[in-house]
């Protein structure tokens, strides 16, 4: 079955070929993966069509790390922001500096779930510190890093 789907504005060309129990076989832009799926329902105003919930989805492609800048370059009155991982996984990549000042929506690292890249953004700008490092495991909710 093919669909398009917007994701944080982002459109995707997706073809499911198979569900066997909870793993549903996908296509997205052309990248055959696995999909963990979180529910089956029917869906009331289309009796016959069944529609799966995907646990995650397809990351754009990471930014380029960006050069670390002084913590006094980046100075905001604003308290400082957690940012938590939105799903369980491993940290693949951070493609910033430690204590880079980083801006609103730049992606600032990468984390590995079920064999899918995940970008995580910074949600405001500011000078960012890690609270993890590459290869730690993240569970759904822990803080990757705080933007100050």
């Amino acid at each position: 079955m093919d669909y398009k789907i917007k994701i944080n504005g982002e459109e995707y060309a997706v073809n499911i070929t198979k569900v066997i129990g909870s793993t549903a076989q996908v296509t997205i832009n052309g990248k055959e993966i696995d999909v963990e799926v979180e529910e089956l329902y029917i869906n009331p105003t289309r009796t016959s069509e069944q529609v799966a919930k995907p646990v995650s989805a397809p990351a754009p492609a990471p930014a380029k790390p960006a050069e670390a800048k002084p913590a006094a370059a980046a100075t905001s009155s604003a308290p400082a922001a957690e940012q938590k991982s939105p799903l369980p996984g491993t940290v693949f990549e951070l493609n910033v500096a430690n204590g880079a000042t980083v801006s609103a929506g730049q992606a600032v690292m990468i984390v590995e779930a079920m064999k899918m890249e995940n970008s995580i953004e910074a949600e405001r700008a500011g000078v960012i510190e890690f609270k993890v490092n590459k290869g730690d495991a993240v569970a759904e909710g822990d803080v990757l890093f705080i933007i100050k």
